[in-house]
């Protein structure tokens, strides 16, 4: 008999340490991320626009471009990884099927989306900074959720 993989609230011991570790440490690097991009933008598409298109100019100077590459590169690595990981989870947990494909996947999928809409303000300026908020909205909401479900099977008890 073939068995599948062992699901989150079955998990014991040591297991389970790591997973409720591994989500706490999650969920507070969540929090100041959120914290920082409040800090920098107080969550609106003003503070978002000057924080990502910089000062209105008609020209987008080598250096802005340089730093903006080199924040998608560690972002989108970081945002993939961590998504491998909490997706990972996620796919574990007792959440209905077509959730677990839809967030899974469908998370990736909002990563890149964020990553577009901070080069479509660099590029198209600040008028574009509703999308970036969407868009960070929709990606941090479908981590949480993805968070949250873990949680509560990790801290569910087997019956």
């Amino acid at each position: 008999m073939t068995r599948g993989p062992l699901p989150l609230r079955e998990w014991r011991g040591p297991l389970r340490a790591w997973g409720l570790g591994l989500l706490a440490c999650l969920l507070v690097g969540l929090a100041v991320a959120l914290a920082m991009v409040h800090v920098s933008s107080t969550f609106t598409p003003s503070g978002l626009g000057t924080r990502f298109a910089g000062p209105e100019t008609d020209t987008i100077s080598p250096h802005t471009v340089l730093s903006l590459l080199q924040t998608t590169h560690t972002h989108l690595f970081t945002l993939a990884f961590l998504q491998a990981v909490l997706g990972g989870l996620f796919l574990l947990s007792g959440a209905p099927e077509r959730l677990r494909a839809w967030l899974g996947g469908g998370t990736f999928t909002l990563i890149l989306a964020d990553h577009a809409a901070m080069w479509t303000v660099k590029l198209a300026g600040a008028a574009w900074s509703p999308l970036l908020l969407l868009s960070g909205a929709a990606m941090t909401t479908a981590l949480l959720m993805e968070w949250g479900w873990c949680a509560a099977d990790l801290l569910r008890r087997r019956r």
